[in-house]
């Protein structure tokens, strides 16, 4: 027996769900047929209360946070161009909702749709939207398309060889944290069905790989859609970088709900704003006043957590105290390159990995010149990491060593104009002056400060201001900044120096690596690095925070050279004022 559906004649009843299902996938061909056109949200969404909610094995609670983000899946709008970052509070039900919706939406098209959910690790991507998947396949897994693989985290066709490394189609789990970041990318990359999709799940802390695989997935299909969904942390990780305003930060706040990025769109669900504030006893799943309540009781209203976790917005600036701002990034162009008006130095500084609590080994190169526009400025140029080989039979120290000289030659920088963080035990700079016969500028990360002046505005010694010497170089590294004469700053380097507190203490002193380690997931190797090269700017170069010349340059000497030589910190009157005969 036929049936009359939306406008259409079908030969056969295929039944509710079927029906429903292909008018999700198949609008356009509706709108050619002369069928009545309700749009991919409309029948989604039927299909899933048929299957989730007015039916036996209801496992589905309707609520209008669920309906707002079936409207981002489906662009109900015709606004975000396949391309959408969601923002959320926790408990917003954001990997449950787009775990449902890439289940049902693989069952419309269950041969032609390939779906990676990306999340950090195995275990994160297991108990977070791969185990909505895995509930809600269960559910119909005797009656609907699919089989959950051995072989891997996926669900695939029935006929395919679950053996084979060819599967195309299916719904595929993948921790992108784990292996390199090549293995990453290679593990998402290189299909191309008609129905591609792409989830990150906390992509606030993923790797940025997993979001750059959409450029090759998008190739050769006809639908391809990007859902990135996190706790926002920062504007700076992988999550802000793709949400960020196309109109700038300054035109969103707490209060916004959605925002056009260079991308597609951003999405905000404030949990002040739950349903389950309204109505706990309704949607005792999504975040409550109650739980509200506790975390502003526990951490503050104004604390990280409360903004992150409650609010799913990135905390505001000031809750915490840091050398460097996001917006001083932004404000005073650090990472902006540089045109140079002519010649300029090669400088460098080195963080080895087995110094002050660090875990990777830094070369940091930068180039010390004027711009097109005159201005003296320090351009930092893509940090190297060097690979350290524990089983290899050359001592570690050797090993950096070597590649450092080497790295001297291709950037074309010498001896004197490399400063080396000797906090360690083993020392890289005893092996380099050895090797080079001239001595590198040795810094003493845990040491005591300079008696130079901590500004030109502030005369106060940095001894009395700063308890160490990485200290007084990141501070010095903002005042450089707030003249304008840092650029090149990476993205990489960026977290780095808006991450790492100023505890609260007298003199000021900088949160410990192995603190901020724990805190964060990463250590400021790659800014201590650059904090390194700021010493050799000022000691050798003689380049000072609102300086336009390098100022001990105009006698042709280093500034240690001038205290040496010169004796110019000497008291006045030691010297005449009578003429001389």
């Amino acid at each position: 027996m036929g049936r009359i559906a939306y406008g259409l004649n079908f030969d056969e009843d295929p039944g509710d769900l079927s029906i429903e299902l292909w008018f999700y996938k198949n609008q356009s061909l509706v709108k050619e047929l002369g069928g009545k056109v309700k749009g991919e949200a409309y029948h989604l969404k039927n299909a899933i209360r048929i299957l989730y909610v007015n039916t036996a094995k209801s496992q589905l609670v309707w609520h209008p946070w669920l309906n707002e983000m079936l409207g981002i899946w489906c662009d109900s709008n015709k606004e975000n161009e396949g391309f959408a970052t969601v923002w959320g509070s926790a408990a917003c039900g954001k990997s449950h909702n787009f775990g449902l919706f890439t289940l049902v939406d693989w069952w419309s098209a269950p041969k032609d749709t390939c779906t990676f959910l990306c999340s950090t690790t195995k275990p994160m991507l297991e108990k977070r939207i791969w185990s909505d998947v895995k509930k809600y396949y269960t559910l119909y897994k005797d009656s609907l398309p699919g089989k959950i693989s051995k072989a891997r985290t996926a669900i695939i066709n029935e006929d395919d060889d679950d053996s084979s490394d060819d599967v195309k189609a299916g719904i595929f789990g993948i921790a992108v944290m784990q292996g390199s970041v090549e293995d990453a990318k290679s593990n998402i990359i290189g299909v191309h069905l008609p129905y591609i999709r792409l989830l990150v799940d906390e992509m606030q802390a993923t790797r940025r790989a997993a979001v750059e695989a959409r450029s090759n997935l998008s190739k050769g299909t006809s639908d391809f859609r990007f859902f990135g969904l996190g706790n926002p942390m920062s504007k700076l990780d992988v999550l802000g970088e793709f949400s960020e305003p196309i109109e700038g930060w300054e035109a969103v706040n707490v209060t916004t709900g959605k925002w056009k990025t260079k991308y597609g769109m951003c999405y905000h669900f404030d949990g002040f704003n739950s349903p389950g504030t309204k109505n706990p006893s309704k949607y005792p799943f999504l975040i409550t006043q109650k739980q509200i309540d506790k975390d502003i009781k526990d951490y503050g209203s104004d604390s990280r957590d409360v903004w992150t976790m409650c609010r799913g917005f990135v905390p505001p600036e000031g809750l915490q105290e840091t050398v460097i701002t996001e917006s001083m990034l932004t404000k005073f162009k650090m990472r902006e390159k540089v045109t140079w008006e002519g010649d300029f130095q090669t400088v460098a500084g080195l963080d080895p990995a087995f110094s002050s609590g660090g875990d990777r080994c830094i070369l940091q190169v930068a180039r010390v010149g004027r711009d097109d526009q005159g201005e003296m400025v320090i351009q930092f140029l893509p940090h190297i990491q060097i690979k350290l080989k524990l089983s290899a039979d050359e001592p570690i120290i050797y090993q950096v060593a070597k590649d450092v000289t080497d790295y001297a030659d291709k950037y074309g920088f010498d001896p004197e104009y490399l400063a080396v963080d000797d906090s360690g035990v083993q020392s890289v700079a005893d092996v380099l002056d050895h090797e080079w016969k001239r001595g590198c500028i040795r810094v003493q990360f845990g040491g005591k400060p300079s008696d130079r002046p901590v500004s030109r505005l502030n005369r106060k010694n940095c001894r009395e201001e700063y308890r160490n010497k990485v200290t007084e170089l990141w501070y010095t590294i903002a005042e450089f900044a707030r003249y304008s004469q840092i650029r090149g700053v990476s993205l990489e380097a960026s977290k780095e120096l808006t991450q790492r507190k100023v505890l609260a203490t007298r003199p000021k002193q900088l949160q410990p690596k192995k603190e901020m380690k724990s805190e964060y997931g990463i250590s400021p190797d790659i800014a201590d690095a650059m904090a390194c090269v700021i010493e050799v700017v000022r000691t050798k170069l003689g380049l000072h925070p609102g300086s336009n010349q390098q100022e001990a340059g105009m006698f042709g000497m280093s500034e240690d050279q001038l205290y040496r030589d010169f004796d110019i910190d000497a008291d006045a009157s030691i010297y005449t004022e009578d003429a001389v005969v």
